[in-house]
């Protein structure tokens, strides 16, 4: 395969993770009505996560973005897409727990940062690096407000809006 198809391949692949990742947390905003606002917002970033990603193909072909090709194949993104897509499935099947979902965007989070998700592209450039360091940033973001809610609800801090 051409490295051009490659790199697109990759590409697509990260902006359906995105894409797949706010198709889940949209799920749990409907499923969960007390954290609607909270998942909401998660999936607007995504779907921001989703452009911005899309737009550094274009840089690449304008010779502003270098790929570190063998860094991150495309069949690992699609298990990672896969997993979304099952965990989806999840929130429409009997009994499921805000707890368990925000556990859930603990472990996606948490993922996307250890596996640095982001990393399949040399920094060339001040505009790409700009780019890879928001989406850096808003991954680690998700991170700690998932934390955070997790956290909140395993202690009960919802419990008074799940009641009313």
């Amino acid at each position: 395969m051409a490295t051009d198809e490659v790199q697109k391949q990759i590409i697509d692949a990260l902006i359906a993770n995105e894409n797949a990742m706010a198709e889940l947390y949209l799920a749990y905003s409907d499923k969960f009505p007390m954290l609607k606002d909270f998942w909401l917002k998660i999936v607007e970033d995504e779907k921001s996560h989703a452009a911005w990603i899309e737009t550094l193909f274009d840089k690449m072909h304008a010779g502003l973005a270098s790929f570190l090709e063998h860094r991150f194949p495309a069949d690992a993104i699609q298990k990672n897409i896969e997993y979304l897509c099952e965990e989806k499935a999840k929130v429409g099947q009997g009994e499921m727990s805000a707890l368990y979902a925000l556990e859930t965007a603990v472990h996606i989070e948490r993922g996307m940062i250890e596996h640095k998700f982001f990393e399949i592209f040399k920094n060339d450039s001040l505009e790409l690096r700009a780019v890879l360091a928001a989406l850096e940033l808003g991954t680690e973001q998700h991170f700690q407000d998932v934390q955070r809610e997790w956290e909140k609800e395993r202690a009960g801090g919802n419990m008074e809006k799940m009641i009313a």
